[in-house]
């Protein structure tokens, strides 16, 4: 277990009253390995701990241990591979005393996000097949039982294991939107990625005739052609646009984006590709555009695409909320790019 240097999980909640001695917080992490989703689950009271035996209750059961990670804070660490429970609370029973005087006076408890067990068996085959940039490894104990089941059935009895990263090199932006169970952007865009290769309606729905698909392409081993790809689009001075290919960066270029911070900030797949259209619209302080013959655009979020626009100079926010490159450069980026592709805005 790696000392904890993040800062607290958007999960983090206020869950006691103010008291002389109380539940400051208590958080999850969500993991990069690990079927939960899970690195840990944080409590950390406002005053320095007695020596206790009273832990956290889970509910349902989790296997795994809480120890002291400071003074003032306990932590579980979860063992690897429990993907049974769909949810879980932790509650933190009353009695547990600080050091000096003061106990915690009645029980409060918190709720972690559901794990989805179909969501959880498509990222292991997605994983299996290569259209994610993380790999997943059964664990051993389960193997003949999982080998015994047909590969239909897997979607909703899911085998335990672990997710791991691909390449050691995958930028934080990206790493940081990886939850196991849970059907996140990274998620979607591999969907999307399959069902562009297999001639499917690129749509990213979780349906009965993508669960088919992957349970066949499972079956016949049937890989991902195509390199793994991540856009990181950075409107930090001069603006920038690096593409990602199997963890490293394979192509750099200044670029711009919207005028009035009218570019979106987040991740979104590619979901739209076309070679050349006219663009209409109006700009951000109001004035109208009609510019036609606008080359190797890559949509991503509604109307906001990755697309070539000759400019005097780049690095610096000029266009109406794209992201804008010099013609060569996007036409290598075009090259790179395919349906599914994340982008992401910071």
């Amino acid at each position: 277990m790696k000392p904890d240097t993040s800062k607290p999980s958007e999960a983090a909640h206020d869950i006691s009253s103010r008291t002389a001695f109380r539940v400051i917080s208590a958080s999850y992490s969500q993991a990069s390995s690990g079927s939960l989703g899970l690195d840990d689950i944080s409590v950390r009271f406002s005053k320095p701990l007695a020596d206790h035996d009273a832990s956290p209750v889970l509910e349902p059961f989790l296997p795994g241990k809480w120890f002291r990670r400071n003074s003032t804070t306990i932590t579980f660490d979860p063992t690897p591979g429990y993907v049974e429970a769909t949810s879980e609370e932790v509650l933190i029973p009353k009695g547990i005393r600080a050091k000096g005087s003061g106990s915690i006076q009645a029980s409060v408890a918190f709720s972690l996000p559901p794990i989805n067990p179909e969501v959880l068996r498509i990222q292991e085959v997605l994983a299996d097949l290569g259209y994610l940039p993380v790999q997943f490894r059964r664990s051993t104990r389960h193997q003949y039982v999982f080998d015994n089941i047909p590969e239909i059935a897997s979607f909703t009895r899911p085998p335990s294991g672990i997710f791991t990263w691909k390449w050691s090199t995958m930028p934080h932006s990206l790493k940081r939107l990886w939850h196991p169970g849970n059907y996140g952007v990274i998620t979607q865009g591999a969907v999307m990625a399959f069902e562009r290769t297999h001639q499917m309606i690129v749509n990213k729905v979780l349906s009965s005739g993508l669960v088919k698909a992957l349970a066949v392409a499972r079956v016949a081993h049937s890989i991902d052609p195509d390199p793994y790809e991540y856009v990181d689009v950075s409107e930090t001075r001069p603006e920038s646009l690096t593409v990602f290919q199997d963890g490293s960066a394979v192509f750099h270029s200044l670029a711009n984006t919207g005028i009035e911070n009218s570019t979106p900030i987040g991740t979104w797949p590619v979901y739209l590709r076309l070679e050349s259209q006219t663009l209409q619209g109006t700009y951000p302080n109001g004035v109208p555009y009609d510019i036609p013959d606008v080359r190797y655009l890559n949509y991503f979020n509604g109307n906001y695409a990755i697309h070539a626009f000759n400019r005097s100079s780049y690095g610096f926010p000029q266009s109406a909320g794209c992201v804008e490159l010099p013609l060569d450069a996007a036409a290598k980026v075009w090259r790179y790019l395919h349906y599914g592709t994340l982008v992401t805005v910071t």
